[in-house]
């Protein structure tokens, strides 16, 4: 395994941002993290392991080690009457696996189709997208610990899932290599419709089926609708978390701004739609030069052609500091910010 020097990212972040890595390298296999290891105490950096680039934003050069994983595989693991097991390899093609459920009759991750980014990052982020999370269909995360390659196998209940939150985030951050997800997926039909126009749309495309091939084709019209392809305009998907509150927050903003959009969670937690948030502090379709926030989504902030991570991240300020005048609500990026 050997890394190149002063490798160029424009091309491995969905965000399309210039930055360079000091060193970069792929990784195929985690037999290869002994090679890591032994590269880095020679020479200590920083190490950053990287996957489809959907969810990072460069504001400078990384002066340390990328590797990006690459390692491919799905296979189904074990199976009974009504449940099939399916490990991944943390460098597979999210929605490769997703493809890969539909065509063997699974059920669980059809409406997360068309995420971009990889297996391994599945589990850091809770990915979630119209009712779905993914930590409904994680079985087990298998890893190795960086510090003397001791393998691990997490189940769903040691993750720590929260909203696009995990162990992976906070505790283990930085201190384990995902190698693997095991998915637990049903073979009995059921499908989460209520959630926007999920329903509508698969009446239009597809009236007297309702299938998994149709609720994917329906997520898929639906996303495409409302976030740019990352290969003609530079983005990240949803820049920032909907923010939550407790009733005495929520009735407090309700008696200011009676169409608020909230989604309950428990008696006691809710959801903010932080695109409405946005909305109302005027920054939908906002433009400066070659960056802007999107005109259909005011969660999707974008880069129109040569900005800098920079320019992203401080409009994100900008937009955060609004809501909060406006609001008193904290706004919190998805995205990884370095």
């Amino acid at each position: 395994m050997q890394f190149e020097d002063n490798v160029e990212l424009k091309m491995l972040n969905t965000f399309g941002v210039n930055a360079k890595a000091r060193f970069y390298s792929e990784l195929h296999a985690k037999d290869d993290l002994k090679q890591i290891a032994t590269i880095i105490d020679d020479n200590p950096k920083p190490l950053l392991f990287l996957g489809g680039g959907s969810n990072v934003l460069f504001t400078q050069d990384f002066d340390g080690y990328v590797v990006q994983v690459v390692s491919k595989g799905i296979r189904i693991v074990s199976e009974s009457e009504n449940e099939c097991f399916v490990e991944a390899t943390a460098g597979e093609v999210w929605d490769d696996l997703v493809r890969f459920c539909i065509h063997h009759n699974l059920y669980g991750l059809e409406n997360l189709s068309g995420i971009p980014g990889t297996v391994g990052s599945s589990p850091i982020q809770n990915i979630g997208a119209y009712g779905v999370e993914v930590k409904e269909c994680i079985h087990q995360v298998n890893a190795v610990r960086l510090d003397d390659f001791e393998e691990l196998q997490l189940m769903n209940k040691d993750c720590l899932f929260g909203y696009r939150d995990s162990i992976f985030k906070g505790a283990l951050k930085g201190k384990i290599f995902i190698d693997s997800v095991v998915f637990c997926l049903s073979k009995i039909a059921h499908f989460t419709l209520n959630y926007g126009c999920i329903a509508d749309e698969i009446k239009r495309i597809s009236p007297n089926i309702t299938d998994l091939k149709a609720v994917s084709n329906a997520i898929v019209n639906i996303r495409n609708s409302k976030i740019p392809d990352p290969k003609l305009i530079g983005s990240a998907g949803s820049f920032f978390k909907n923010p939550m509150v407790d009733s005495h927050k929520l009735n407090q903003l309700i008696s200011e701004f009676p169409n608020l959009i909230y989604y309950k969670i428990t008696e006691q937690s809710f959801k903010l739609a932080a695109a409405w948030l946005i909305e109302q502090c005027g920054w939908k379709g906002f433009r400066k030069g070659n960056f802007g926030v999107n005109q259909l989504q005011p969660l999707i902030l974008v880069n129109y052609g040569d900005a800098s991570g920079q320019d992203i991240l401080h409009l994100s300020h900008q937009m955060q500091q609004s809501v909060f005048t406006k609001f008193g609500i904290e706004l919190h990026p998805e995205v990884n910010i370095l």
